[in-house]
């Protein structure tokens, strides 16, 4: 808690004591996705490959942390070529950052955790100046984790993971995107510099978590060719089902609504169901998750119960065949997809929105068919707390997998009051940090020792 306060002051002090003396925001305000034709793909885009890029701009002096501007050497946004999970052709925009100094052999993919069913709650949105406010808790804040990697000098991409429907929650979709973002990230060396062949680590939490997660579980069979050569996911999203049935009819009923919506937006028999079993005078209140981002959601559907919206209860909802094959498929635990490379785990123990109990049980069939984790949990921290002290560990982790550190064989579970404590969580920490304290004084982004 004590180092969220001094980022906090660090941010306060910037915007109240004069220092430094440069614009506090950009002129105008962002064109919202819904607005912005960049975001609509170019007719006959369906025959270009997989991570192919369709359009390019750059977006200098656009990004920063709620109102202070980032120093950052250059911004591009791609709209590239994926598909949903269907196999059908869509069109995603990605947001590749690189660092002054930076080291082309060394690309992080951070998932932001979007957390609606709403485009214009997007990552490529959310993280630019002047974005609406209810996006500041969520793409903006969480550029603070993944401008460590770019301390680092490593390249960092930053993909709307849930694509142009907006598709919260929903597996095959999001890791589709996340590994065609990456694939046009390492195509673009005549833009950004970095080479073809980078090697690669994935990052996310929460909502992150989920996309990261598939991502890793499809690299083999959707983009073997990519040197992912590890992922660092916590707070993690392993069983739908059971967030929603923890969640649903409590404070957090909001992020339940807007995964519903957002597999709706995916699925037309899930769609279609909601109209025939969702009570007529309610659909309106149901939809309105798909105009609102996460600091707005949260309030407004907080202690609904299901019997509001449809005749029944969360159990009879969670147990529809066309509900129960959705979330099925949409599942981590003991799916098809298996991911070949190390992982890293974090996790807080008394977990308020996503029950330990998911990743316990993701981390056990994993180990079960093989796959090489450290897991790391932490007993004192609930939700928000192990986002901050999780991230120590989790950083040094890719750390060490990008500088060629071999990893732990096999599967190794860890237990301890708090992450943070640790020594490896203790180093990150320190790093990410001390970067996003220089970042709020709008240093330089880059290696420290190189750009200061």
């Amino acid at each position: 808690m004590r180092l969220i306060i001094i980022v906090l002051s660090a941010i306060f002090c910037n915007i109240v004591c004069g220092a430094p003396a440069i614009p506090l925001k950009p002129r105008g305000l962002p064109t919202k996705p819904s607005e912005d034709p960049f975001y609509i793909a170019p007719e006959g885009f369906e025959s270009k490959s997989p991570g192919d890029v369709l359009k390019h701009r750059e977006m200098n002096n656009s990004f920063g942390i709620v109102v202070i501007p980032e120093k950052i050497k250059s911004v591009h946004q791609f709209l590239v070529r994926s598909e949903d999970s269907f196999g059908e052709p869509i069109a995603a925009v990605t947001t590749i950052f690189e660092p002054y100094n930076a080291d082309p052999t060394k690309l992080l993919s951070y998932q932001a955790a979007e957390d609606a069913a709403n485009i214009d709650c997007s990552p490529s949105y959310a993280m630019q100046l002047g974005a609406d406010a209810d996006t500041i808790l969520t793409a903006q804040i969480e550029q603070l984790l993944a401008q460590a990697g770019l301390n680092e000098g490593w390249y960092v991409v930053i993909p709307d993971h849930q694509g142009p429907k907006s598709t919260f929650v929903v597996g095959e979709s999001a890791g589709h995107i996340v590994l065609d973002s990456i694939r046009a990230t390492l195509r673009s060396g005549n833009i950004t510099g970095i080479h073809e062949d980078a090697k690669v680590t994935l990052w996310g939490y929460s909502g992150g978590s989920f996309a990261s997660g598939w991502a890793a579980q499809m690299h083999p069979t959707y983009a073997s060719e990519l040197k992912i050569v590890g992922a660092a996911y916590g707070g993690i999203v392993a069983n739908i089902s059971q967030v929603a049935e923890k969640n649903f009819g409590g404070p957090f009923t909001g992020f339940v609504m807007a995964a519903i919506n957002g597999l709706a937006n995916e699925y037309p028999k899930l769609d279609n169901l909601i109209n025939e079993i969702g009570y007529k005078d309610k659909l309106d209140k149901f939809r309105k998750a798909t105009q609102m981002c996460l600091i707005e959601e949260l309030p407004y559907y907080a202690f609904d119960q299901v019997s509001e919206y449809v005749d029944g209860d969360k159990q009879y909802l969670l147990s529809l065949p066309i509900v129960k094959n959705i979330t099925e498929k949409n599942t981590m635990i003991g799916s098809k997809y298996l991911p070949t490379i190390p992982l890293y785990f974090y996790q807080g123990k008394g977990d308020e929105i996503i029950p330990a109990s998911g990743t316990d049980e993701l981390h056990n069939d994993f180990c079960e068919r093989g796959v090489d984790i450290d897991y790391h949990e932490d007993l004192l921290s609930e939700h928000i707390i192990q986002a901050v002290t999780g991230a120590g560990g989790a950083f040094n982790w890719m750390r060490d997998r990008l500088n060629g550190k071999p990893h732990t064989q096999g599967c190794n579970k860890e237990i301890t009051a708090s992450n943070a404590i640790t020594p490896e969580g203790l180093s990150g920490l320190g790093d990410i940090f001390s970067g996003a304290i220089l970042t709020l004084f709008q240093k330089p982004i880059g290696p420290y020792e190189d750009v200061l």
